[in-house]
């Protein structure tokens, strides 16, 4: 991991230079990971993350404090991050860092939506890369990081300028493409598809050999069970377990406040490592993921490592990742009764379990790794900012 302290880089590789504007903890890693793999490529790379200094924080969790705790972290978000204040204060912030660290020829790329990479007077280019946008989140109404209601029109607008400045627009999927250019009036020659990558670890240890014998246990991982499509699947494991008993679905991720019991179903708790899931993947034949709102799907990915074939829905990059029939399967949005039919249907020929896995495999090491997204977005930067 490129390390970072008040933006100053440690990283000594070439004299090819990127300011990479992001929070590279975030729980989707995603900044990380592409400031990562421009790293290995041989670049110089520093990381400049306006909310990685405590002291800057102070205020907006000043700001936030609440009897209730959930209005508390609410009021967090928005205080940090979802709103406009904070837009205009991160993104003058982010200003402050870039021109500390004197690098006037460094290419700046911003993996993030929720401010400016510099104060926007600056004459500086910059490329943008995003998973989702603010309307998506509006539209699904599933999303909780939301600007309040009475901020959203301001905070839409400086994300459209965000977008309609930059010189490139890199995307995870493949359906963000046609969003940005309609929604918010984007130049579509300007967006590039870069897609997006397995945790390394996974791929490190990525199954040698895919089984070729039923386990009879599906798995399911993911913290939030309701917009994962939790109800969903319960609904559809019911079915398909009063026609093979024998099945089991595995849950790892949600905590007890989130637990239904139901017969067949096993309720492991959060996961602490990446080893325990890569132990519980090889224990299943089948990773079941009807997300209601997916972003990108990692965890889909993961799965995959593993020679475990997947089943999500068809929303968001689900139907980029998953070939249907191929590598798993993509069934319609809240439709239990097609995601059980699903389920039977690849337990029904017990050939799916070698030949779905191992396509799986294939597919996930070939195509989703974050040297490859790093490449893409690369090849699309102007060699000069």
């Amino acid at each position: 991991m490129v390390r970072i302290v008040n933006a100053r880089t440690i990283v000594n590789t070439t004299d090819q230079q990127y300011i990479v504007v992001t929070q590279p903890k975030a729980s989707s890693g995603y900044g990380g990971y592409i400031a990562d793999a421009i790293q290995r490529s041989g670049k110089r790379v520093t990381v400049v993350d306006a909310l990685s200094s405590k002291p800057y924080k102070v205020w907006p969790v000043l700001q936030s404090l609440r009897l209730n705790r959930e209005a508390m972290w609410k009021a967090r978000w928005e205080n940090m991050l979802f709103s406009s204040r904070a837009w205009r204060r991160n993104s003058n912030r982010n200003q402050t860092l870039i021109n500390r660290i004197h690098q006037p020829d460094a290419r700046v790329l911003q993996v993030s939506k929720e401010y400016f990479p510099h104060a926007m007077d600056a004459r500086r280019s910059y490329e943008v890369c995003i998973l989702y946008t603010m309307k998506l989140s509006l539209e699904d109404g599933i999303t909780p990081w939301l600007p309040p209601k009475e901020d959203r029109d301001a905070f839409i607008k400086l994300e459209t300028q965000l977008y309609q400045n930059a010189r490139t627009i890199f995307t995870g999927g493949a359906y963000v493409k046609p969003h940005l250019v309609s929604e918010y009036g984007v130049d579509p020659d300007r967006i590039v598809v870069a897609g997006g990558g397995v945790h390394p670890y996974f791929l490190e240890h990525a199954v040698t050999q895919v089984p070729e014998v039923f386990s009879n246990n599906l798995v399911f991982v993911g913290w939030d069970f309701g917009m994962k499509g939790g109800a969903d699947l319960l609904k559809a494991f019911r079915i398909a377990h009063a026609q093979k008993p024998e099945l089991t679905l595995k849950i790892a991720g949600p905590d007890a406040s989130q637990w239904v019991q139901q017969e067949g179903v096993e309720w492991l708790g959060p996961v602490s490592s990446k080893d325990e899931l890569i132990a519980l993947y090889r224990q299943c034949d089948l990773f079941v993921m009807p997300s209601l709102r997916d972003s990108f799907g990692y965890v889909f990915l993961e799965a995959m490592t593993q020679g475990v074939p997947c089943i999500g829905t068809d929303l968001n990059a689900m139907p980029e990742i998953i070939q249907n029939g191929k590598t798993g399967y993509v069934v319609p949005l809240n439709d239990p009764e097609s995601l059980a039919k699903a389920i039977l249907t690849y337990y029904a020929d017990p050939a799916h379990r070698y030949d779905m896995g191992r396509a799986a495999l294939e597919r996930v090491s070939k195509r989703y790794t974050w040297d490859l997204v790093a490449e893409r977005i690369m090849t699309h930067v102007p060699a000069h900012a």
